[in-house]
């Protein structure tokens, strides 16, 4: 083998690795490229990500600033009735009825207040605690009545002796508030109790008479 010949051969093999390392070369290059378009792809989902977690964060501040708003206002609302309809009944004092609302633990707590005003003074608290059974009586009949209207429930209220705590001189007042919101709400009322001004104030009414040892009802209007 003469000298040409070694050349020629070491020349091949350094051509055929020159051209091993080009194709490895290419290779990466490919595989660079694909990173590279894969990492802009990755940036671009996360800029757009990052987008939509911020205008859902505003989104959800809009929609609590409105939900805020609104139940404030329906507090408000529900409030200026319930003080409303306390004043008919109880008539010689000056009450203001309210509903407070906080959040503890993640969960919106709201709490009764009965505000009562002598003068120059005012003096509140829970309205079963401070007022008395009455009031509160009061009050959560007119809930009641709300509430059925809000849900569209059907227009029947039951008071099975539900008002024996309010005093007998705001009875005839609550008879005829009653009989008002019946005939203005369309909400018949069915009540059971011991009291006769109730019972004039109603459409109908039956009494409960003893006959032999069975109990009969006798309507009286």
């Amino acid at each position: 083998m003469t000298p040409n010949d070694n050349v020629n051969r070491d020349l091949r093999s350094l051509t055929n690795r020159v051209n091993a390392l080009n194709s490895v070369l290419s290779e990466c290059k490919s595989h660079y490229n694909f990173l590279l378009e894969k990492k802009e792809k990755i940036e671009s989902d996360i800029t757009s990500l990052s987008y939509q977690v911020e205008l859902r964060n505003k989104e959800n501040e809009i929609i609590k600033s409105w939900i805020d708003r609104s139940m404030a206002v329906s507090l408000e609302s529900t409030s200026d009735i319930v003080t409303a309809g306390l004043s008919s009944v109880i008539n010689d004092q000056d009450l203001k009825f309210r509903i407070d609302s906080d959040v503890k633990a993640g969960k919106v707590v709201m709490k009764c207040m009965l505000e009562q005003t002598h003068g120059e003074s005012k003096i509140e608290g829970d309205p079963v605690m401070s007022y008395g059974g009455g009031a509160a009586t009061i009050i959560s009949t007119i809930l009641r009545l709300m509430i059925m209207q809000k849900m569209s429930m059907v227009p029947l209220l039951l008071l099975d002796e539900s008002l024996v705590a309010v005093a007998n001189q705001y009875v005839p007042g609550l008879a005829s508030f009653l009989k008002s919101v019946s005939k203005s709400m369309g909400v018949d009322i069915l009540m059971v109790t011991h009291n006769h001004e109730f019972m004039a104030a109603a459409d109908t009414a039956y009494t409960a008479v003893k006959v032999g040892s069975s109990m009969k009802l006798k309507r009286t209007q």
